[in-house]
């Protein structure tokens, strides 16, 4: 090969140099902290208004009025409104 490095062309030098703000929010996002469990008291929101809604989020779909396959769960007025 007459004196050329092998390389795969990318260099040798890293392209990208995350900030102490980017690790922050990656291990927010990506590492959990501890062994918590969900609590089954956690009430489902409403998919269009936020609304806390009288399903836990550990009830089965087939179990709840006003599921929405593809979209998730919705409080009586918002699906009265909408269907």
């Amino acid at each position: 090969m007459g004196g050329k490095s092998m390389s795969n062309g990318k260099g040798d030098k890293p392209r990208f140099y995350p900030d102490d703000k980017y690790r922050d929010n990656y291990n927010k996002i990506f590492k959990k902290k501890g062994n918590k469990k969900m609590d089954k008291s956690v009430k489902d929101k409403c998919v269009m208004c936020g609304a806390k809604t009288e399903y836990d989020k550990e009830t089965h779909i087939d179990n709840r009025k006003n599921y929405i396959e593809g979209a998730g769960q919705m409080c009586q007025p918002c699906h009265q409104r909408i269907y």
